[in-house]
């Protein structure tokens, strides 16, 4: 239903990086994955609910269960195959009953089989809870009549009154017709010396197959073909009395062709009557294979159902994924985040590598993770559904091919033709805020404005922010390294801990590599966000500096200079 789901700009989900997240959710009907495919983001708190409510359901459903059940269910789902009619009332030859051939009626048998065998391997809740019910047994009976296994099918004698009788006439006939060719090759090797054996044809030499062209005596014919320069293949000839079998093999089989149609025409019409039925199991399933898979990866990470309806932001312990694996990669300490913002904007500062670009992907990646129907990885999240979700800013994450929510444009698509950095950044902030006015909006802004002076820059984060301020119902995040960004009532300010300088001061080693530095620094900033006060006259950004080697006099001229900011009462780096 297009009204429950909001408005996802691509760069957002680039930005937060999901997609690593959605690889890992793994529905496996064919329904189930072309859900999955279009990366539904939900506005709707009612709709995320029932989701979330699915999942849990389907979470009770494996606990309870064994591992040998679990297996198979994931077995049978696997095996799911399409439906091979159109759904009844998509708009394709409705009104008509499918006129399925041999193999269509196949795939309907086995969805069926692989349908009864996950309804029955599910717990009575769970049944219940999914729809996952079958009232089609008179269809499954018909399909079974043939008497072969569930996934296999073949028009038995017993789909229609004719076939046994002539289907016997075709074996007594395939009879004479193998006695009369054994004869035929039992005459060639007394005559001749070739024993065809099991084969059809022999490679002789030139000279001796052209012998085998004097039909003048013996009961062997044969029928001579070049092969390559010194060799022909020779074949067998039927006699008479095996061609009129022969002819009388084919007019039988095409009476059996017919009978088959007449028989496939009578399963089809019972295919379409339960047309709608069949669908419906098709629906009930890609439920349940989606809430199962949502529940499996919220096992599989550690993720808890996030809390809607929050008027704050909040996430304890939340891991973005995507940056604990990379840690992980580079056996670096990640560090968990917990915050929480009851304010409609915040501003985070930091300095650069301090960890505020990541702080804002985590958020967002908590968000969308929740209006794509996940839970999060966190010990909590709480947060309320937004219409609509924009970044902008710098977009560092390639976008993943065909990755962005459904309705998205693709990252970097829009009019930027003739603008400057700084103009493609207003134009971004002027489609956010045109998306936003309409009823709401989660918005994140990282390092807005950084493409002009920082005097300029703090006017115009300082303007935004008065301005979305006054948009009912949208949650704004900025970050930014500009202090003189002004002071507003009902804006939080927060910055990032980053740099433990005490610990680098112990740490680091003069004459060190500058690729060991760096990884040395990476270890040493605290990605934990505090509430963010006066002006320190600190510079995280001069101490990076001057670990990774920049002039001692240099460093400590900077250092003064930054410092004097305050002193001399420069309105950057001042509340106003």
């Amino acid at each position: 239903m297009p009204e429950l789901l909001a408005s996802c700009a691509r760069p957002a989900w680039d930005f937060a990086r999901v997609e690593e997240l959605w690889a890992r959710f793994s529905p496996l009907t064919p329904y189930g994955r072309d859900e999955k495919e279009r990366r539904l983001v939900y506005a709707d708190r009612s709709a995320l609910e029932e989701l979330y409510d699915l999942a849990e359901e389907a979470a009770r459903d494996l606990a309870a269960s064994s591992q040998a059940s679990r297996d198979r269910v994931t077995y049978h789902l696997r095996r799911v195959p399409r439906l091979p009619f159109p759904r009844p009332g998509s708009g394709e030859a409705d009104g008509e009953r499918p006129s399925l051939e041999l193999i269509e009626v196949f795939q309907v048998k086995k969805f069926l089989a692989n349908y009864r065998a996950v309804a029955g391997l599910c717990g009575e809740a769970a049944r219940s809870r999914f729809g996952l019910g079958f009232r089609a047994a008179e269809l499954a009976a018909l399909l079974d009549r043939g008497g072969s296994d569930p996934e296999t099918f073949f028009v038995a004698d017993s789909y229609h009154p004719g076939l046994p009788a002539l289907r016997a006439e075709i074996a007594s006939v395939d009879e004479e017709l193998r006695r009369s060719r054994a004869a035929a090759k039992s005459a060639a090797l007394a005559e001749r010396g070739l024993d065809f054996g099991f084969r059809d044809f022999l490679v002789l030499p030139h000279e001796r197959a052209s012998g085998l062209l004097d039909c003048a005596c013996g009961e062997a014919r044969f029928s001579v073909e070049a092969y390559d320069g010194s060799s022909c293949v020779v074949r067998l000839q039927d006699g008479p009395a095996s061609l009129l079998l022969a002819e009388r093999r084919d007019e039988l089989a095409a009476r059996e062709r017919e009978l088959e149609a007449e028989a496939l025409a009578g399963i089809s019409e019972a295919i379409g009557a339960a047309a709608a039925e069949l669908y419906g199991y098709a629906d009930a399933l890609r439920e349940y294979d989606l809430a199962r898979a949502r529940a499996l990866l919220a096992a599989e990470l550690g993720c808890v159902r996030p809390e809607l309806g929050s008027p704050s932001l909040a996430v304890e312990g939340g891991r973005f994924l995507p940056l604990e694996g990379d840690c992980l990669r580079l056996s670096l300490a990640y560090a968990p985040l917990t915050v929480e913002i009851g304010e409609s904007a915040a501003v985070l500062f930091g300095s650069n590598m301090g960890g505020k670009t990541v702080a804002l992907q985590s958020l967002l990646f908590f968000q969308l993770a929740a209006q794509a129907g996940l839970f999060v990885p966190a010990r909590r999240f709480a947060t309320a559904p937004y219409p609509v979700l924009r970044y902008v800013g710098e977009l560092r994450v390639p976008a993943a091919p065909g990755s962005g929510p459904a309705g998205a444009a693709p990252a970097g698509e829009g009019p930027r033709e003739g603008l400057s950095g700084f103009g493609f950044e207003i134009r971004a902030f002027v489609e956010a805020w045109e998306a936003a006015r309409p009823g709401g909006a989660f918005l994140v802004f990282d390092e807005f404005a950084r493409t002009t002076s920082s005097a300029e820059a703090e006017a115009i984060l300082s303007a935004a922010l008065g301005g979305l301020l006054g948009l009912p119902g949208a949650r704004a995040l900025f970050s930014t390294h500009f202090r003189g960004v002004a002071r507003l009532p009902g804006v939080r300010y927060l910055r990032m801990r980053g740099l433990d300088r005490d610990e680098a001061a112990r740490s680091m080693l003069s004459g060190e590599p500058a690729a060991e530095r760096i990884r040395r620094i990476n270890r040493m900033m605290r990605y934990e966000i505090l509430e963010a006060e006066e002006d320190s006259g600190d510079s995280d950004a001069i101490a990076i500096a001057s670990l990774l080697g920049l002039d001692e006099g240099v460093s400590r001229a900077a250092a003064e200079r930054y410092a004097a900011r305050g002193r001399l009462g420069d309105a950057r780096g001042k509340e106003t």
